[in-house]
């Protein structure tokens, strides 16, 4: 009886991959590449982060010392079709030692050539700015990918600010 169960999950996986049961494109295991900054599992995708202007340790913080950075998700291939070009991004900055947060961050959308990240069908480049890191340590930046204000997928950074 276990060996014809055994026998039957593998018959599954195998029409699953070759598409028989209209599902091709799913993936049963799914690995990001060691490349990815960030993971978001649910929607396959992978984010880079970029800082533009690195964040540094100050004795008084002023707007000239806020960090940016660029995020670029990309689709690594295990979906079908282009990203959707609608996603929001919502980056919050935490320190998990210490228990607190900076204020919320800007994210805006990047359309231009000029910003390092050339959009395609399976890639778009998000700026963050207004990141504010008050002290060395290590800080948390969790990141939330959004469709018409609903949470999608989120992923988690480390930074170590020295």
């Amino acid at each position: 009886m276990l060996k014809s169960r055994f026998y039957l999950f593998f018959v599954f996986c195998g029409l699953i991959s070759t598409g028989v049961l209209g599902m091709e494109g799913v993936s049963l295991s799914w690995a990001a590449p060691d490349q990815c900054d960030l993971v978001f599992k649910k929607l396959k995708l992978c984010g880079m982060i970029h800082w533009k202007k690195s964040p540094r340790v100050v004795e008084m913080i002023t707007p000239q010392d806020a960090a940016e950075m660029t995020i670029e998700l990309k689709n690594l291939g295990n979906r079908k079709g282009e990203l959707p070009k609608d996603l929001d991004l919502l980056v919050k900055p935490t320190m998990p030692s210490m228990g607190h947060g900076t204020e919320p961050t800007r994210v805006s959308r990047l359309h231009t050539e000029s910003s390092q990240i050339v959009e395609k069908s399976d890639s778009l480049g998000f700026l963050v700015e207004d990141v504010f890191l008050s002290m060395p340590g290590e800080w948390s930046f969790l990141v939330r990918i959004k469709k018409n204000g609903r949470e999608l997928d989120h992923s988690s950074w480390l930074y170590k600010l020295k």
